[in-house]
């Protein structure tokens, strides 16, 4: 509707109202799904209104440069949101020192609880819904005399601290529940997986691949403009944002690499599906922003029966290219198959009138925004949306009022600090 500032301000208000009455301990957070459509719904209404704004030949440097003006205050609200987020379990073993404790926990200990046989993932799930007290105390009560397990003998001669065990067990398992693809990978494809006391091994690849994934997190608000770009068939500047952002994470990618070759000749195994994560460098998920914009047409043309279709022959060479240095390990469907499919399924779907799902979109025609309107949003974009005098006048009512429903603050939190 040609509100961006309005847009950005809601945003920005759901994320203080979320941190503000997230409950104690973990929470799921629905920022995630705002943010992205906040930011896809503002670049759409943007792309579609900068055309007009210039002619053709300065349109691309016009429109980034645009882009560049709307994604500082996302870039800012996404860190703020990064900040509080848990990418996933492997993330209690960030600091060096716990990770130190896990592994020599798992050395010591290893050998008798994480055996590949102990660790399915129904076995798994019991035990972390028990709690680990539990099955230690049920470890206690059914070994076997003849075969002692070291960690209890260990817990009751008070050589390990019982706390740090259960620490050290609830991180392992939740590891595995949390990843537990990865931990199939682990056990069908490497020999170290004959052997519990070998498991930290796994998790050390985790934490490297954790590392990268809180990377790419990161650099989520650029990988949407990169998608809208192409989901808008903007080809020219596109690749312009993709070399821009290639050129920018390409240190950061090579670092990566190399933390994974060193690990590779430290443990001798190779995870094959984490080894082609990180070979993304974190631009392969602009391959595949290409390949799912092309479905949608390619769809179209298939429905209508066109036998030579060029969107489905750009989508063919798409996928061919993306495949040329993407194996996989054969054990589970790659992410990006799994977005095709997605893809596929939406734009195959017919239209249908009755009752709307819960994620059904209000389809509007698009409002566009002058030059004028967009350079006057962009310079008050972080001033609050409510008048200041009105603010006053409120702050004294407020001051001098004992009426619940007029004292109650409804004020547009402050943004200024996301300078």
């Amino acid at each position: 509707m040609g509100l961006l500032r309005e847009t950005w301000h809601l945003l920005a208000t759901a994320f203080r109202m979320e941190r503000k009455w997230r409950p104690q301990g973990q929470a799921i957070t629905e920022f995630d799904r705002l943010f992205e459509i906040a930011l896809t719904s503002t670049l759409d209404s943007l792309v579609g209104s900068a055309g007009a704004w210039h002619g053709p030949d300065v349109f691309t440097e016009e429109l980034i440069e645009a882009i560049g003006k709307v994604l500082d205050p996302y870039q800012w609200l996404w860190s703020e949101h990064s900040r509080t987020m848990r990418i996933s379990a492997v993330d209690g073993l960030r600091s060096d020192d716990e990770w130190q404790d896990m592994a020599d926990f798992i050395r010591s200990y290893g050998a008798d609880l994480f055996h590949a046989s102990q660790l399915t993932l129904g076995n798994v799930r019991a035990i972390l819904h028990n709690g680990v007290d539990w099955y230690l105390e049920y470890l206690e009560e059914e070994q076997d005399p003849l075969r002692p397990i070291k960690l209890l003998e260990d817990l009751d001669r008070g050589l390990y601290d019982r706390e740090r065990a259960v620490w050290c067990l609830e991180q392992t398992y939740s590891i595995i529940v949390d990843r537990f693809d990865r931990f199939l990978e682990y056990n069908t494809t490497t020999t170290q997986s004959d052997y519990g006391e070998m498991l930290f091994s796994l998790l050390d690849f985790l934490r490297l691949e954790v590392r990268y994934d809180r990377d790419a997190w990161n650099l989520t608000p650029l990988t949407l403009v990169h998608n809208s770009l192409a989901r808008n068939q903007l080809t020219e500047a596109s690749e312009i944002w993709e070399a821009t952002f290639e050129m920018q994470t390409a240190d950061i990618a090579e670092q990566h690499l190399e933390d994974l070759e060193r690990l590779q000749k430290q443990y001798g195994m190779r995870m094959p599906t984490i080894t082609d994560h990180l070979n993304e460098r974190f631009v392969k998920p602009l391959d595949v922003n290409r390949i799912l914009a092309l479905v949608k047409q390619s769809v179209e043309d298939a429905r209508q029966g066109v036998k030579d279709s060029e969107a489905f022959t750009k989508l063919r060479a798409e996928v061919n290219d993306y495949l040329k240095d993407s194996w996989g390990s054969g054990v589970d469907v790659p992410n990006w198959l799994r977005q095709m499919d997605r893809e596929i399924s939406e734009a195959s779907r017919t239209n249908y009138v009755g009752r709307p799902t819960a994620e059904a979109e209000l389809e509007l025609p698009p409002v566009p925004i002058s030059l004028a309107d967009f350079q006057s949003q962009t310079k008050t974009w972080k001033t609050s949306l409510i008048d200041p005098y009105r603010r006053r006048g409120r702050k004294k009512s407020r001051g001098n009022s004992t009426d619940p429903d007029t004292s109650e603050s409804t004020d547009e939190p402050d943004s200024s600090d996301a300078d």
